[in-house]
């Protein structure tokens, strides 16, 4: 490393965009991915994709006039959402692995 600069010949804002948009990173806990992506693969569809299906359900959920889904949305928050899907989904692969279990027999 130098231990001066010239920046004599700078363009300031050369590359400066004030409509940009920027996209932040999400991160899953990992058990939480797996299941995901697990469940991407056999919907023949992308992590991305089952994800913001899952948003968007919850976002279309929480508008709902009804009074009844509107105080059940506020008991919520996404991770309780996510985590109640996640049982949800191991619960039916239980089912299904017990079902397929006694066809084989």
């Amino acid at each position: 490393m130098e231990a001066e600069y010239d920046f004599s010949k700078g363009v300031r804002g050369k590359f400066y965009n004030k409509n940009a948009k920027f996209h932040l990173p999400v991160y899953l806990e990992p058990e939480v991915e797996n299941f995901f992506t697990t469940l991407a693969v056999k919907q023949k569809s992308n992590l991305t994709q089952i994800i913001n299906n899952l948003l968007i359900k919850d976002k279309e959920f929480r508008k709902k006039k009804s009074s009844d889904a509107f105080n059940v949305a506020k008991k919520f928050d996404i991770s309780n959402i996510v985590n109640n899907y996640d049982i949800l989904f191991r619960k039916m692969s239980q089912l299904s692995e017990i079902n397929s279990g006694d066809r084989e027999e």
